[in-house]
């Protein structure tokens, strides 16, 4: 397996991960399909389950995050949000565009 190819894995990995964490989020009370469970703990943690759940994440991932796991998806999903917010715009703008061309 080539480099590109242990990369291209390791990235659809990554966002089969976040799916399925998004998937779990979703159902619970204050969920959101649109925020992982990373990203949730970090925004609730001054709420007792959500910042022992924290802790408990933060620790999964420390090798790779040294602790930032949960606020660096916080982050993520931030950006995510902000562009699908400028793609919708953006095809917002076009159709009108269009639709003025053809008046």
């Amino acid at each position: 397996m080539s480099r590109a190819d242990r990369e291209d894995a390791r990235r659809w990995y990554a966002r089969l991960g976040d799916a399925l964490s998004q998937l779990c989020n979703a159902p619970t009370k204050g969920g959101s399909a649109d925020e992982s469970i990373s990203a949730r703990c970090w925004r609730e943690q001054s709420h007792p389950f959500w910042g022992r759940l924290r802790r408990v994440v933060e620790a999964i991932f420390w090798v790779r995050d040294r602790g930032r796991h949960c606020q660096e998806a916080y982050e993520r999903d931030i950006e995510r949000k902000e562009r699908a917010v400028e793609l919708h715009y953006a095809r917002v703008g076009r159709q009108e565009f269009r639709a003025r061309a053809e008046r």
